[in-house]
This record gives C-alpha cells, structure tokens and sequence, in this order.
C-alpha cells in the first residue's frame, strides 16, 4: 500500500513538472518580415513569448559601440532603421508595446570589470534611445524592459565562427564548452591557444561585432474600438401654421367709371292744379332743380304758390 502511494506521488510530481517545462505556444506570436526583430501578438495575449538565445542571435537587431566607448554613433543604421521606419508603422498600425528585450556585451580584449560596466552602460544607452524615439513620436511612455547585460558575448563569437566557416571553430566551441560559461576561463585559455595567434585574429575580424547593443521587441495589436449604439432621437415636428397671406401685396383700388354733368328740372304744377278745386283757383308752382357734377350731388329747390279763395 505503501509503496502503490509512493509511486502514484512520483507519477504526480514528474507530471507536474513536465507541464511546467512544456513548451510554450508560440503559434500567436508573429514574427514581422520587415523587422525581424519584432514580434507581434493579438491584444488578447499576456504571456510575453519565451525567447531563445539562437532566436536572438538569429533575428536581433543593435547598435554598435567603439572601443571603450558607450556613446551612441548618429550614422548608425539601427538609428534609421527604429525611428525613420519601425515606430513610424507602430502608429499607422496601432501596435502597442509590450517589452523590450535588451541585451548588451563588450569584445573580449581588455579588462574584465571595466568589460562589466561597459555592457551595462550599453544596455542601458540602447533602451534610453528606444524610448526617448517612440516618446517624441507620442507611441509609449511605459517602460517593460528585460534587459541582460552579456560582458563578453563567447556565445555569439562561436555562433558567427560557424557560420564563416571558420577553420578554427572547432577549437574555439570546445574550449567554450570546456569552460562551462566561465568567461574568465574561456578568457585566459583563448589568449594561449597557438601563442595568441587566434587571438589577435578574433580581435580583428570578430570583436568588434561583439561591441554591441542588441534588442527584440513585443508588440500587441491594439483592440479596435466598438461600435456604441446611440439611441435614436426622434425630432418632433412643428405643427402645421395656416398659411398668412403677405401684407406686402397691394390691393387693387375700385374701379371708377366716369361720370357725366347731369341737370334735372321737375315740377308739381300738375297736382297743384287739382288740389282744392273746391276752393277756387289756387295757382302754385313747385319746380325742383338737380345738378350731378363729376364728384358730389348739388340739389336746387325753387317754389311758387299763389291762392284765391273763394266763398260760397
């Protein structure tokens, strides 16, 4: 009983740790044609990618320093390649920084310790310039750094000896690997080995790539922004108002017609001659007199009466 729980807690353990040391998911980070040196994800993504020492040898990209020297030089390549073109299509694009990967070394010739401050300050001058560019350009103001300073970069030096071809690569990776990632050994072994000879060869041909500041970027895709849905606002309509008819139109006087001097002359000497025929003769006169002039009315009145009476 005993021993069936001892094995079922090992089972568990080796479990777990093979889940801890299972291979990230790589497939949602994309590494950018144009920049090699970019990676990009959906916005979705948190975990950053895991990246690999042959992946940043392979697709970094850097600044170059002098000997002894951790000034940035205005002709380097990088400097047009970050500011004139990458953080340009960071804004077109909608990228969003996620973190820098940023790793610095110094060539192998000179002292240890002053090696160490060197790779440190060129860390350092490399991720200023990065964002002091992406801030004047209004793209970040955060800092996620991970940065690693490499005092003498023995890695990449057998790396690019592969690569070359180079006829004393063999020698230079077995020495490398014999020190187990002791620079100071690899140091003082590689200075002896045929006299210095390969040595100084390094130094010319190799060291002075090794003088560099190199870095990867993350970037994520920032989400779109969603349609909000605005309610719809009716507009009341005003009421219909009864057409008013305008006050500037003029109304047509009457129409006049023309008119003639008219004179009318009537009497009622007829009816006074049979008025009291009783009575006698009573003689009277009435004779009225109109005028009608073009404008008014004008009306003349004449009168006559003479009686005689009579009794019976």
């Amino acid at each position: 009983m005993h021993k069936a729980l001892l094995i079922l807690a090992v089972l568990l353990t080796l479990t777990a740790t093979a889940s801890a040391q299972a291979p990230r998911d790589e497939s949602c980070y994309r590494q950018m044609a144009e920049f090699p040196f970019v990676l990009i994800s959906d916005n979705e993504v948190t975990a950053p990618p895991q990246i690999s020492d042959s992946l940043f040898d392979a697709a970094s990209r850097g600044i170059s320093f002098k000997v002894n020297r951790t000034e940035l030089q205005p002709d380097d390549p990088f400097i047009g390649i970050f500011c004139d073109s990458l953080v340009p299509y960071m804004k077109a694009h909608g990228l969003q920084l996620r973190r820098v990967y940023a790793r610095g070394a110094a060539s192998p010739e000179g002292p240890y310790v002053n090696n160490v401050r060197l790779s440190r300050e060129r860390t350092q001058r490399l991720v200023d310039f990065l964002y002091e560019c992406m801030e004047q350009n209004d793209t970040t103001t955060e800092r996620p750094v991970c940065a690693q300073s490499i005092t003498e970069d023995y890695g990449l030096l057998v790396k690019m000896m592969r690569e070359r071809g180079d006829k004393d690569y063999p020698r230079v990776s077995r020495l490398w690997q014999q020190c187990n990632g002791d620079e100071a050994c690899c140091k003082r072994r590689l200075r002896a080995l045929d006299k210095g000879r390969v040595w100084r060869r390094l130094l010319r041909d190799y060291f002075p790539t090794l003088r560099q500041a190199r870095v990867m970027l993350w970037f994520a895709l920032k989400p779109k922004p969603q349609p909000v849905d605005t309610p719809q606002v009716v507009v009341a309509q005003p009421p219909v108002q009864p057409e008013v008819p305008p006050t500037n139109i003029v109304q047509e006087a009457p129409q006049r017609y023309e008119r003639r001097h008219m004179i009318a002359l009537r009497t009622n000497l007829i009816h006074d001659l049979l008025y009291v025929p009783q009575f006698g003769w009573a003689y009277g006169a009435n004779i009225q007199l109109e005028y009608y002039p073009l404008r008014g009315h004008y009306t003349y009145n004449v009168g006559f009466t003479f009686t005689n009476h009579r009794r019976g």
